[in-house]
């Protein structure tokens, strides 16, 4: 039997199988637990449980569940994730970090080889909006002298009108200058049909 360290048991049917170098009933494992050329074969509600709160699920048909009450670390050189359709972050930040020199790097790259076939960032916001909404930011941040992190430039990309068949947007370049963040350009949808206003500069002696 399994117990006995034999090789006869096909199948174990217990609410509990603990492997460990040895367990209350005298049991003594080997240091680790070796599968070779066969599948571990987990039931529709099995988990492999490291803690209350760490384990990996199947959670449904089709879907892999990995929970942790902390941290999932990935350590590798490349990590590579390759998925068909979407893949989708819910979080309320993506934080890349390198201490590399020029890094981290975050590269769009497609290798479909029809004409204007051009990678594409989008910002969207699926919900309700209002007039003069900021649908979409980039900003950069560096540190001043006294070692306060410091925005120094902001784009902004602005839903300035919604009015169905009348959409109109604005594009909002933004530059700090002597402490403040100012508007350097500005590029809207006018009042007149099929139109846009450039705002260029800020300030009387802007050149």
């Amino acid at each position: 039997s399994v117990v006995n360290g034999g090789t006869g048991a096909s199948s174990v049917n217990a609410n509990a199988i603990v492997y460990a170098n040895t367990n209350a009933d005298g049991y003594t494992s080997n240091t680790n637990l070796t599968v070779d050329g066969n599948d571990i074969v987990i039931g529709s509600s099995g988990k492999i449980k490291y803690a209350a709160n760490e384990y990996i699920h199947s959670s449904a048909s089709n879907i892999l569940t990995i929970a942790a009450a902390g941290t999932i670390d990935l350590t590798s050189p490349i990590v590579d994730i390759t998925s068909s359709t979407e893949f989708t972050v819910t979080s309320p930040s993506i934080v890349f970090d390198s201490s590399t020199s020029g890094k981290p790097v975050l590269t769009l790259k497609t290798s479909n080889t029809a004409a204007n076939n051009a990678t594409e960032l989008q910002f969207k916001k699926d919900g309700t909006t209002i007039n003069n909404e900021i649908l979409g930011k980039i900003t950069s941040y560096g540190k001043n002298n006294n070692s306060e992190m410091t925005q120094f430039t902001d784009i902004q990309g602005v839903l300035k009108d919604r009015t169905n068949g009348s959409e109109g947007g604005k594009l909002l370049f933004k530059v700090m200058t002597h402490g403040s963040i100012q508007n350097g350009i500005i590029i809207e949808d006018a009042t007149t049909d099929s139109t846009l206003d450039v705002t260029i500069g800020y300030g009387t002696s802007s050149v």
